[in-house]
C-alpha cells in the first residue's frame, strides 16, 4: 500500500526507472508480497478485509488506463512492476490471491463483524471476481449467510457498499437483499443514510431486478422530502442514480420525475454535468414515459450553445439521441429540430472510431422516429459500417 502511494502521481508513474530503480523496487515489493500471500491463512477477519481491500484498491488503480492515459504498461515504470507483482498476465496473479483470500476468510466466516463483511464484499466487486469453492458454493453465499442474522449492525454506508457489491458482481441473493431493505425502511435508521448511500442501493436493487414498490417510494419520500435539511448534496450525479434506478426498476414515480426535472430546470447552468448525467437522466425520464417538455428543452438549448458533443461516449450519445425520440413520440408535439441537427452535424464531421453497431442502429432509428431526416449523416454511418467490416469487422456492444 505504501508503494502505491508514493507512486501514485501520474507523471511518476510514467517515468521509466532506472535498471538498479527497477531491482530495487522489485527486491521490496515482492518479498513483502509473497510473504503476505503465505500468511493468509493465519489471519483473523479483519485483517483479510483490510488486505482484500488494499490489493483490490490498487489493483484497480494499477490497471485503470483512465488514471495513467494509456492502457499499456510502459515496461520498467512503477504501474508495470505493480501490475507484473499484484495482477499478473491475464490477472492470473490477483485471482489467486482473492481466492486465496476466499478460502481462509470461508474457514472463519462466523467470526466476521458487519464492517468486515462489507468491506471484503466490495473489495471482490471491485476486481469483478468472486471465489467458488469446491461444493460449488461462493464467497459472497457465506457473507450474506452469515449477514442476514446481523444485519441490523451495519452502518449505512457498509449497507449501500454489500447491495452496491452484489449487483457489481452479479450475484442473486434475494434473502439478503429482502434483509437489508427491512433494515433499511426501520424508521429509527432510514433518516441516518446519506442521499448517496440510498442512491447507491435503489440503483443496485432496481439493476438486480429486486425492485419493490413500498421500499423505492418510501426511499425516494425521504430524500425529496422538504425537511430533509441534506436536499443540498444532491447533484447531478445523484439525480441520475435516482431517476436510472426508478427507470430500471419499473417503478412509477410522477412526484419524484417533477421534482427533478423543476430542480435541474432551475440551475443557472448545466456545466456541473458530465455527459453521461445528461444521458442517464434523459434516458430515465423517456423510458419511464414521463413527459417533462422544459427540461428536455433546456437539454437542448444547452447542447447546441456549447461544445460538448465531442466529451460523450458513443454509448451515452446514443441512448440520448434514442431519449429524445422517445420523448417526441409520447408528446407529439414536442419537437427539437436543433438538437437533431447538431448531433447531425456532429456524426458528418467527427470520426466514428468506437461506434458499435448497437449505437449507430440505435442513432437511425431514433432519427427515424423522430422524423429528422439526414441523408448525409445515414451515408456517413453506412459508410463506416461497410468499410469497418470490409477490413474485420467493427466492436460488439456488450
Amino acid at each position: 500500500i505504501g508503494a502505491k502511494s508514493k507512486y501514485q502521481k501520474v507523471d511518476q508513474a510514467k517515468q521509466p526507472l532506472t535498471g538498479a530503480q527497477q531491482r530495487q523496487l522489485m527486491s521490496h515489493l515482492e518479498p513483502v508480497f509473497l510473504k503476505t500471500m503465505g500468511e493468509i491463512p493465519k489471519f483473523k477477519p479483519r485483517e483479510l478485509s483490510l488486505t482484500a481491500l488494499g490489493l483490490a484498491k490498487i489493483g484497480k488503480n494499477v490497471d485503470d488506463p483512465k488514471m495513467y492515459g494509456t492502457p499499456l504498461h510502459p515496461h520498467g515504470t512503477p504501474q508495470q512492476i505493480l501490475h507484473a507483482i499484484i495482477i499478473g498476465d491475464h490477472s492470473k496473479k490477483q485471482d489467486a490471491v482473492f481466492q486465496s483470500i476466499g478460502l481462509a476468510s470461508r474457514q472463519i466466516i462466523s467470526e466476521f463483524r458487519a464492517r468486515d463483511l462489507s468491506s471484503l464484499t466490495y473489495a471482490n466487486a471491485t476486481i469483478d471476481y468472486v471465489p467458488i469453492f469446491d461444493d460449488e458454493s461462493t464467497l459472497f453465499d457465506h457473507i450474506a449467510e452469515r449477514s442476514i442474522p446481523i444485519i441490523d449492525k451495519f452502518q449505512p454506508q457498509e449497507l449501500s457498499n454489500m447491495a452496491w457489491s452484489y449487483e457489481k458482481a452479479n450475484v442473486k441473493n434475494p434473502p439478503l437483499f429482502i434483509a437489508v431493505a427491512k433494515q433499511i425502511l426501520e424508521i429509527q435508521r432510514l433518516g441516518k443514510f446519506k442521499p448517496q448511500e440510498l442512491a447507491n442501493i435503489l440503483l443496485a436493487y432496481a439493476q438486480a431486478g429486486m425492485a419493490h414498490h413500498k421500499f423505492f417510494k418510501k426511499v425516494a419520500d425521504l430524500i425529496f422530502s422538504p425537511h430533509n435539511n441534506r436536499n443540498s448534496s444532491l447533484n447531478p450525479p445523484l439525480l441520475a442514480k435516482i431517476t436510472m434506478a426508478f427507470a430500471v426498476g419499473g417503478e412509477p414515480h410522477p412526484r419524484l420525475f417533477q421534482i427533478v426535472g423543476k430542480r435541474i430546470v432551475s440551475m443557472d447552468n448545466l456545466e456541473s454535468f458530465q455527459p453521461a448525467n445528461i444521458t442517464n437522466i434523459l434516458w430515465a425520464f423517456a423510458e419511464a414515459r414521463e413527459p417533462h417538455p422544459k427540461l428536455f428543452e433546456v437539454m437542448e438549448e444547452y447542447i447546441v450553445s456549447s461544445d460538448v458533443l465531442h466529451a460523450f461516449e458513443p454509448k451515452d450519445l446514443s441512448n440520448m439521441v434514442w431519449a429524445f425520440a422517445q420523448t417526441v413520440e409520447v408528446n407529439p408535439g414536442e419537437k427539437h429540430p436543433r438538437f437533431f441537427q447538431k448531433v447531425a452535424e456532429h456524426i458528418i464531421g467527427h470520426s466514428l472510431e468506437g461506434y458499435t453497431r448497437r449505437d449507430l442502429s440505435i442513432i437511425s432509428v431514433a432519427f427515424n422516429k423522430a422524423e429528422e431526416n439526414y441523408p448525409r449523416m445515414m451515408k456517413r454511418m453506412g459508410d463506416y459500417v461497410k468499410g469497418i467490416e470490409n477490413i474485420g469487422g467493427m466492436p460488439d456492444y456488450k
